[in-house]
């Protein structure tokens, strides 16, 4: 694999336990509330060697978080902050935020690098930085690194993982996270549809919605599942009739509720 042009090589146990989460995204059992399996968090979290995992959603211009799932030390945390209040911890956080790592995708709206700060920045520069120096650094935190799934229009879920100690993420943990980002965001979405009512719709009919969110045109839909543009027609008919909806973006509010809704109600 490539990252940056980079060759890197992963082993043979690297692989195997990556196509294990994959596996494990399709059928791993959770509780009301969850946003990721816990066992799927647990092997990422043990995959990198980190201390602490996190995934949360965050909307930087309201500074919100409204859910936080976090595994660290055998201990795992579901935080469901009513109407996504500040809490007083965030307060450092929200206040250096823009001048982080973690503000990247909403600066520059790229949300499929996997990102470290010292993509930025030296480390003597990240250990002298506003946000290592009043949060990360009094949380004990020496290193990060960020995966950023898409969500409704203004808002992110982010993958975090932390090291007290050690060495930094290294690129063989980028390229283990930037393949595991799409497995890692098909079970996001499998456990939003399933906390607010599966709609019934095929596997292809998921896969080409899914495309649709994207931004995807029907010609680009067309060439990516190599079929014709009245097929992927006929599928948005097809899809239209089983969600009683009548376009595009009402297909997606009623497929992915979390992420569109309140974009299409306006």
């Amino acid at each position: 694999m490539h990252v940056a042009g980079t060759p890197i090589a992963l082993s043979d146990r690297d692989l195997r336990t990556m196509v294990s989460i994959t596996e494990e995204t399709d059928h791993a059992a959770t509780e009301p509330g969850v946003r990721l399996p816990w066992s799927v968090l647990h092997r990422i979290k043990d995959l990198l060697g980190c201390d602490e995992l996190t995934c949360h959603d965050l909307e930087a211009a309201r500074r919100r978080i409204s859910f936080a799932q976090t595994t660290a030390d055998g201990c795992d945390d579901l935080d469901l902050r009513s109407g996504g209040a500040t809490e007083p911890a965030d307060q450092p956080f929200w206040a250096t935020y823009w001048s982080g790592s973690c503000s990247y995708p909403d600066r520059t709206g790229d949300l499929r690098s996997v990102v470290t700060p010292y993509d930025f920045a030296s480390e003597r520069q990240w250990r002298e930085s506003p946000a290592y120096r009043e949060y990360f650094g009094p949380l004990g935190t020496k290193h990060t690194i960020l995966l950023t799934l898409p969500d409704r229009p203004g808002r992110t879920v982010r993958l975090v993982a932390f090291r007290d100690s050690g060495p930094r993420f290294s690129e063989r943990d980028r390229a283990v996270l930037t393949l595991l980002r799409p497995h890692v965001y098909a079970a996001y979405l499998q456990l939003a549809r399933r906390r607010n009512g599966e709609p019934n719709l095929t596997d292809r009919q998921w896969q080409l919605l899914q495309l649709v969110a994207l931004g995807h045109t029907n010609a680009r839909i067309a060439r990516q599942l190599g079929v014709s543009e009245g097929t992927v027609r006929k599928h948005m008919e097809n899809i239209h009739a089983r969600l009683g909806v009548s376009s595009r973006a009402a297909a997606l509010a009623r497929a992915f509720p979390e992420r569109f809704a309140v974009a299409w109600r306006g």
